[in-house]
């Protein structure tokens, strides 16, 4: 991908890593096979895709990574998958120290639940929208958000207009980080076991960012 890039464009203004992979355990359920997928994608996956774009980065670029409301919660069965989000959101802080006197910026948004097609991987559409109704009636807004809110505050970051903003985390979750805390995750729970128990098993997945 970056050599057609580099031949086609020869430089990149700007890099949105948007890599997430959700598969919600409690700890003792863990397995290295299912730790292994979730630092794979959601960690190992952002760190490679910046250095490898890095080359191509000239002054005045921007990198965006997509973090989440997680990394700054301790919510259960999310050891994996929250503590992948806490490190990207950390890479982003130290890219944006290492690499400032190369003039790009780096910044993150740690979104909360997002209406992707990601829920339609729980097995049953009737569980998606059950879990997705639960996230948006314990959200204050009372709503999970739409994509196209993400991308817009995504192509600011990207944009001359932010241009001051280096090493920032942006929180979009409807006002989720200040209400949330186990009940959240309760509800979901009760959601999940009157279908099949999808999101402990971790035999799917679906957008918690």
């Amino acid at each position: 991908m970056f050599a057609t890039i580099t031949r086609e464009f020869g430089h990149l203004d700007g890099v949105f890593v948007n890599a997430g992979y959700s598969d919600f355990r409690l700890f003792e359920d863990v397995t290295e096979q299912s730790f292994d997928k979730v630092i794979a994608v959601n960690f190992k996956g952002v760190y490679f895709t910046i250095q490898k774009a890095l080359p191509l980065l000239r002054r005045g670029s921007s990198v965006i990574i997509t973090s989440s409301v997680g990394a700054r919660k301790g919510w259960p069965t999310t050891s994996t998958v929250s503590a992948c989000k806490a490190a990207v959101s950390h890479l982003a802080r130290i890219l944006s120290a290492e690499l400032m006197d190369r003039g790009i910026r780096v910044n993150t948004l740690s979104p909360g639940p997002t209406d992707t097609p990601m829920f339609a991987r729980v097995p049953g559409e009737e569980q998606g929208e059950a879990i997705k109704g639960v996230l948006g009636t314990n959200n204050p807004s009372k709503r999970i958000a739409d994509p196209l809110e993400i991308a817009k505050l995504a192509v600011y970051l990207a944009s001359d207009d932010s241009a001051y903003v280096v090493g920032a985390d942006f929180l979009i979750d409807g006002g989720g980080h200040g209400h949330f805390g186990r009940r959240r995750l309760s509800l979901i729970a009760e959601s999940r076991d009157r279908s099949c128990s999808t999101l402990r098993q971790g035999t799917g997945s679906h957008t918690w960012p």
